[in-house]
């Protein structure tokens, strides 16, 4: 029997458990969106949309702007700042 064998997997951090939790919870906020009826995303939109606020502030906070425009934390290419510009231009139909 090889020693590889007898080695547990590595168990997830805390930190790996909540990224899974909250990546899991949004995209079962995304099915929601994308197959719901009106009810139910009327529901999941007044339940959650204080959430993700709060979340992009709070993922915003080290990242102020400068007297610059610039990142305070990052410099100009800011991959955050940049990121979630390209996710909040308006969509054109």
């Amino acid at each position: 029997m090889s020693r590889h064998a007898l080695v547990e997997p590595r168990r997830p951090t805390q930190a790996e458990r909540a990224d899974q939790a909250v990546r899991g919870h949004l995209a079962a906020l995304v099915i929601i969106i994308q197959q719901g009826d009106d009810d139910e995303v009327c529901l999941a939109a007044r339940s959650e949309i204080c959430r993700l606020v709060s979340a992009v502030c709070t993922a915003l906070s080290p990242h102020r702007l400068d007297s610059r425009g610039h990142c305070a934390l990052c410099g100009p290419d800011c991959e955050l700042l940049n990121r979630l510009s390209r996710a909040l231009l308006p969509v054109r139909l």
